[in-house]
């Protein structure tokens, strides 16, 4: 018997079922790979998304902070200024 001319129905059933098992594994493996790595791809997205929203209300609060502060250093001068012009 010829190795090429080997047909499928020649090919005994314990070999077949090995590779109907590795097949369905490797199926499953792999739609489960990309499912999970899709998952995390998504949850590392919004975790850097939280993380700029917060990073930026922190420069924002501080920004604010700061102009109040100044505000007030500009108040007590245009008030001292307006004192000392009456």
């Amino acid at each position: 018997m010829d190795v090429q001319a080997m047909k499928w129905k020649d090919i005994s059933l314990r070999i077949k079922l090995v590779i109907y098992i590795v097949i369905g594994v490797f199926l499953i493996l792999s739609c489960s790979s990309s499912i999970v790595i899709s998952n995390v791809t998504e949850q590392e997205k919004q975790l850097a998304y939280d993380q700029s929203i917060q990073l930026t209300k922190s420069y924002a609060n501080y920004f604010n902070t700061d102009m109040k502060s100044n505000m007030a250093i500009a108040r007590s001068i245009a008030i001292s200024l307006e004192a000392n012009s009456t």
